[in-house]
């Protein structure tokens, strides 16, 4: 299993997709917000990923965290950009 983890601008976002994560062989999965005091350089790094969205919008950072199978690993990938995530392997 591969360790990932997804960025997304709510918590929505990512429990849509822990939801369709979990259709795949997945263990640990885990949402968290970000820390408070992560949040100005995560929220600097961001910027240019999240840069389409509307001011307007409210944002509550969440981490999505999952052991991803192998074979299931580019799916993975796919659905984590479709949902509009930011995806780093670790």
């Amino acid at each position: 299993m591969s360790k990932i983890e997804a960025y997304y601008r709510t918590e929505n976002d990512a429990e849509s997709a822990k939801a369709k994560l979990e259709t795949f062989k997945v263990g640990d999965v885990i949402i968290e917000r970000v820390p408070d005091a992560s949040r100005n350089g995560f929220i600097e790094q961001m910027k240019n990923i999240f840069a389409d969205v509307d001011a307007s919008e409210q944002h509550d950072p969440q981490i999505l965290q999952a052991d991803i199978a192998e074979e299931d690993f580019a799916e993975a990938n796919r659905i984590v950009q479709e949902s509009e995530g930011y995806f780093s392997d670790k």
